[in-house]
């Protein structure tokens, strides 16, 4: 976490923004890792972060309240309608937690719109890699657990270096 909050301090400076980015840094590592390790996202640190996240961003981040909502929207949305469509495709079973949904949401407050977007493609690509190494060491078939949460947190995380 202090290499991470190393490279927020470089880029940003002594200002209140890389306060707000080290914030945000610290509960998407702590999301990452129990998801990583327990397979899980908890309420008690998502619902939090968000409220910090819909709070700080438009205070601090030169995102407007307009494109925060929006970006909470747009992840709340986009991860609601995987869950939607992984439940028909896999008839009740659950290939998406909603931790995922919160988690979305929880990226969106803290980038706002259009960076989701960004924050989205770049998780994706990174738990695309994820799922392939996975695939090659011990996956034993397609339902199998694949965590989403540290791909996400770090798509995100490297949102922040992207202009708002």
């Amino acid at each position: 976490m202090a290499a991470l909050f190393l490279a927020l301090a470089i880029r940003f400076g002594p200002t209140p923004l890389v306060v707000a980015y080290s914030l945000y840094t610290a509960v998407l590592v702590v999301l990452a890792a129990v998801d990583l390790r327990h397979r899980f996202v908890y309420a008690v640190v998502v619902y939090p972060g968000i409220v910090l996240s819909l709070l700080l961003t438009p205070l601090v981040t030169g995102v407007g309240v307009a494109e925060t909502l929006i970006g909470f929207g747009v992840g709340l949305g986009v991860f609601a309608a995987f869950y939607l469509i992984g439940r028909i495709l896999y008839r009740g079973g659950e290939p998406l937690g909603k931790g995922d949904i919160e988690l979305g949401a929880l990226m969106g407050a803290m980038v706002g719109f259009p960076r989701i977007v960004n924050a989205l493609f770049l998780g994706s690509i990174v738990n695309a890699v994820f799922i392939a190494v996975l695939l090659l060491l011990r996956m034993r078939g397609r339902r199998d657990f694949i965590p989403y949460g540290p791909g996400l947190c770090l798509g995100v995380f490297v949102a922040f270096f992207l202009e708002p």
